[in-house]
């Protein structure tokens, strides 16, 4: 296994995290643009995935990246843009989880083990405003995208999904609570975890 797509993904999240602390804008942009891309690379170097396979990896890594850059500005419509945009990449990995799992059944159990953490999720954007309605949808397919993930029994596919939809929850908290806000290095320390455990999945698929 070729480590240097690694070493450089965690030294950008370190970057990242510590720009986070400091409120290094600059920084913060700069660093969080090389996630999504290094771990296409991870993918790519440590992988010989049919090509279907791989263009819908480049695709839904596509939709991450124009997320993350939408969501470097606080302004509404950038916000929704960028909510679209990972929306966009879940349905991709949704899909591609749908035509790789192993066992059916799987699904269901999950999805009934994630009501409890899909009621919370509509508590915490009930005063989202005009965002209110679109994070709830964004919530449901958060839920779908884990049980999705559970029938490929990848456990880092699993793990990583689960850990996307708990920095999303930090997130859709931010916008939604005035006070007690979660600190940037939550948001981004859960999603690089995920981010870089989602390409581990494809390596061991």
């Amino acid at each position: 296994m070729n480590v240097i797509p690694l070493l450089l993904f965690i030294l950008m999240s370190i970057f990242n995290i510590i720009a986070c602390n400091k409120n290094k804008k600059l920084l913060i942009t700069l660093t969080k643009i090389t996630l999504a891309p290094l771990a296409l690379i991870n993918v790519i170097i440590n992988t010989n995935l049919p090509i279907k396979m791989l263009i819908i990896v480049y695709i839904f890594y596509s939709f991450y990246l124009i997320g993350d850059i939408f969501l470097l500005s606080n302004k509404t419509i950038l916000f929704a843009s960028g909510l679209i945009s990972f929306l966009l990449g879940h349905i991709t990995l949704i899909f591609l989880f749908y035509n790789n799992k192993q066992i059916y059944f799987v699904f269901f159990i999950f999805l009934i083990l994630l009501i409890f953490p899909e009621i919370l999720m509509f508590k915490i954007t009930k005063n989202g405003g005009k965002l209110k309605i679109p994070m709830q949808i964004y919530s449901i397919f958060m839920m779908l995208f884990i049980a999705t993930s559970s029938m490929t029994l990848n456990p880092f596919f699993i793990i990583g999904t689960s850990i996307f939809t708990l920095s999303d929850s930090f997130i859709a908290r931010n916008v939604c609570e005035k006070e007690n806000k979660y600190n940037d290095t939550y948001i981004m320390g859960t999603y690089t975890l995920a981010l870089i455990l989602i390409s581990f999945g494809f390596i061991f698929i």
